[in-house]
This record gives C-alpha cells, structure tokens and sequence, in this order.
C-alpha cells in the first residue's frame, strides 16, 4: 500500500464517471474526522447531508463531466448514498493500494 503526498490527486469512481480528489494533509485530515465524528452522532437527516456536503468539499476538485466543478452540482448528479460512499472514500486519505496508485497516474 502506498501514500499520497497532500495534494497529490486521485479519482475515485462515481455512476457519473471518475471523481477526482486531493489527498488532505495531516490538519486538514483533522478537520475531517472532526466532520466524520459529528456524522456519527448525528440524528438529524438534514444535518447528515449538510456534514456529507462539508467532506466531499474537502478533497474533491473537479470531475470527468465536460462542465465545471461544483460540489452543488455533483449533489444534483448522486445520490445521498453514493455521496456518503464517496466520503468515506475521501476519508481514508490518500492511502491508495499499489492498483489504485497506477490508476491515478
């Protein structure tokens, strides 16, 4: 298994075509799990997706679509468990198997 350095991209796959992301530092990786804790320990539907919304802004920076990026956009094109998917991708940051890795060179 191999590391991303903060800020090296990588794509996670999505039904709209690969999503690609940026691989957070140690701090910003911080704010995260501070995102992911309230998640779990959420009760509030509305408040899952806003903390669902707060993650993918974090680390994704564009998309395969030939339009421009937008987290609210990308929220019109998923669904809340595709998006919640996505997160938990986005949350194991950076760290890559040796497959994935060649993928996103």
């Amino acid at each position: 298994m191999g590391f991303l350095r903060p800020g090296e991209e990588y794509e996670i796959d999505s039904t709209i075509g690969p999503i690609t992301c940026k691989a957070l530092s140690f701090q910003q990786q911080r704010e995260l799990i501070r995102i992911v804790k309230n998640l779990q320990t959420n009760t509030d539907p509305e408040e899952a997706m806003n903390l669902v919304e707060k993650i993918l802004e974090k680390a994704i920076v564009r998309w395969s679509i030939g339009e421009a990026f937008s987290v609210a956009l990308l929220l019109e094109k998923i669904s809340f468990q595709e998006a919640m998917e996505i997160g938990k991708r986005i949350t194991e940051g950076g760290k890559l198997s040796e497959i994935e890795r060649k993928k996103s060179e």
